[in-house]
């Protein structure tokens, strides 16, 4: 056995136990010198190969491979909390009943919607052709649009007495064949978006109406960033990870909505 063996063994085999990490290596000495290149580059020598630094631009594979699998760039997440704040305006048993329901019923859920923004949005029907089957199938009759003239209180006649609008609003009539719960649906989509609805048995048609008023204050909504269905998906954990992360651009016609204490009575 060597002295520098005999030493190795004596110095670790006798002090591991209770010695500290410091006073195991205290026997050795480490010197470091740390240099930056970016150092180097402020120099004023070296102005040009900073200026050639700055100027490199991001390799083709690089910008290929991010926008292929996004790891090369952190992607912003979608900000929920409008939706947040729309779902609190539906009925608190409704919101209930929405979550409960909505994996069964989702493409019903997404039919009335589609329906429901075409209309606030265009003041028309939906196209035939692109009703959802499902909704088909709960419809008494085919949908309409009814034109009325909405009695405001005239302020300067005495008794407060009403007096026709100066301008006429449009109602969407859904006739839906007995269902509470599908009507109960709809009520709660026209509550997402601030619209009032409501409905009333007609004995001529022999079903129930919903009546849908297109509100006549209409503005932008530049925060619109997901309809009810996608926030309902986010919350049930049915969105794929990659379109919970992306952006979500408004469309530039905009959407037209009306603020749930500007909504008027039908």
């Amino acid at each position: 056995m060597t002295l520098g063996r005999y030493f190795n063994d004596h110095h670790f085999g006798n002090r591991a136990a209770t010695a500290t990490l410091d006073e195991l290596m205290e026997h050795m000495s480490v010197s470091v010198e740390w240099k930056s290149n970016f150092e180097e580059l402020a120099r004023p020598e070296n102005q040009e190969l900073a200026e050639a630094f700055r100027s490199v631009k991001e390799p083709t594979h690089a910008r290929s491979n991010a926008s292929q699998n996004g790891t090369h760039r952190a992607k912003p997440s979608v900000d929920w909390t409008e939706a947040d704040d729309m779902f609190t305006r539906v009925d608190k048993r409704a919101r209930s009943i929405l979550l409960a329901s909505f994996v069964s019923m989702q493409e019903y859920v997404h039919a009335v919607e589609q329906v429901v923004v075409h209309f606030v949005q265009w003041n028309q029907v939906l196209p035939s052709e692109d009703f959802s089957p499902t909704l088909v199938n709960w419809l008494a009759a085919p949908i309409t649009i009814d034109v009325v003239t909405p009695m405001v209180r005239d302020s300067k006649a005495a008794g407060g007495r009403a007096k026709p609008a100066k301008h006429d609003e449009t109602v969407l009539v859904v006739p839906l064949l007995e269902s509470p719960f599908h009507r109960l649906l709809i009520h709660a989509t026209c509550q997402f978006y601030g619209l009032l609805s409501k409905s009333h048995y007609n004995p001529t048609q022999k079903c129930k109406l919903m009546r849908i008023r297109r509100p006549s204050k209409r503005h932008r909504h530049p925060g619109m960033a997901v309809s009810m269905s996608a926030y309902l998906q986010h919350c049930r954990g049915l969105l794929p990870v990659a379109n919970q992360d992306d952006d979500v651009a408004c469309d530039d016609s905009g959407f037209c909505l009306v603020a749930a204490t500007e909504a008027i009575a039908v």
